[in-house]
C-alpha cells in the first residue's frame, strides 16, 4: 500500500508525504521441494524466501526561487 499527499502552499512552495507499507510472507514449504538434502533446519540467504515487513514514511520540502535557479 502506498499514499502520497501532494501540499502546494504557494507558487514556490511544496510539501510532498509519502508512506509505503509493503509485507511479504515466507514460503512455508521450501523444504518440500529439496527431499535429499537431510536438514531439519534450512536457511537460505534469498531475500525472496524470507518474511519482511517495511513502513516507509518521507517528507519533501520543495523551494523554487522567486528569481529562478542561477
Amino acid at each position: 500500500m502506498e499514499l502520497e499527499l501532494a501540499i502546494k502552499l504557494s507558487p514556490f512552495f511544496d510539501i510532498d508525504i509519502n508512506y509505503r507499507y509493503y509485507q511479504q510472507s515466507a514460503i512455508d514449504d521450501f523444504l518440500q521441494n529439496i527431499k535429499s538434502i537431510p536438514l531439519r533446519k534450512f536457511y537460505s540467504s534469498d531475500y525472496d524466501l524470507f518474511t519482511r515487513s517495511l513502513v516507509k514514511i518521507w517528507i519533501r520540502i520543495k523551494w523554487k526561487p522567486l528569481d529562478g535557479v542561477r
